[in-house]
């Protein structure tokens, strides 16, 4: 197995939501033809995820709705024997919802693994997720929506894919919509800004010149960190807002 490097271990997290079958069920809808294929196929891309965070070593934190039951057998399944995984109880549609039974519980756990991008799959995509996104927003996490990994199962027709439904611009942090399973690995192996990963990603080999603009705060100087990881000091340019 690759050993990874201990920030890249601890830089990211996948957050599975409510996935439990009664969410799937309570409806009467899960019969339809149509609906158990959407079921069969958001579990096996969230097994892959889970593949994928467990041979990484990524913390993968499990989110079940109070009084629901316990997540879908398969990916219990999937997740046996893992180390780096924790299952809290909500009582709120958002894991950070100030009312929520676990929150400070949830976001001390994140806390002591020094992670902030955020991976989230789950149910239901307009309610318990979409308040996930907004309140790891809020806390100014990375935060990527595999669309993939994310159903609405309040519907006669399961929505899924999850494609194209959030459209979040936040000012100190980033969100992105990925339905690309090998662009999450590309998240999960690499300890640089969420940005620089996804645009990486997006470009080929000969064509990945980009470089950011960076402030590092011990020695009080901007550097450019290219994407061979070579950075070069530059030197402080007046009116420049210090941080990101």
């Amino acid at each position: 197995m690759v050993s990874y490097p201990q920030e890249v271990k601890q830089n990211s997290a996948v957050v599975i939501i409510d996935m439990q079958p009664k969410f799937v069920t309570r409806g009467g809808f899960h019969k339809r033809p149509s609906n158990i294929l959407k079921v069969d196929q958001i579990i096996s891309h969230q097994i892959e995820i889970i593949n994928d965070a467990k041979s990484r070593n990524i913390p993968i934190l499990v989110i079940e709705y109070v009084t629901f039951g316990e997540t879908n057998k398969d990916l219990k399944k999937a997740l046996k024997g893992y180390g780096n995984q924790k299952t809290f109880i909500k009582n709120r549609d958002g894991m950070f919802s100030d009312y929520n039974m676990s929150v400070k519980e949830i976001s001390k756990a994140l806390n002591d693994l020094n992670v902030r991008n955020l991976v989230i799959l789950g149910a239901n995509g307009g309610y318990c997720v979409k308040d996930s996104i907004e309140g790891s927003l809020a806390k100014e996490f990375n935060v990527v929506a595999y669309s993939k990994g994310i159903a609405d199962f309040n519907h006669k027709d399961f929505i899924y894919p999850y494609n194209n439904k959030y459209k979040y611009k936040p000012q100190n942090c980033e969100f992105q919509e990925i339905d690309n399973c090998e662009a999450i690995c590309n998240i999960f192996d690499n300890p640089y800004p969420l940005n620089l990963h996804l645009k990486s990603f997006m470009f080929s080999d000969e064509d990945r010149i980009l470089e950011r603009v960076i402030y590092d705060s011990k020695r009080e100087v901007f550097k450019k960190r290219f994407f061979n990881n070579k950075v070069q000091e530059l030197e402080p340019k007046r009116g420049r807002a210090r941080g990101k």
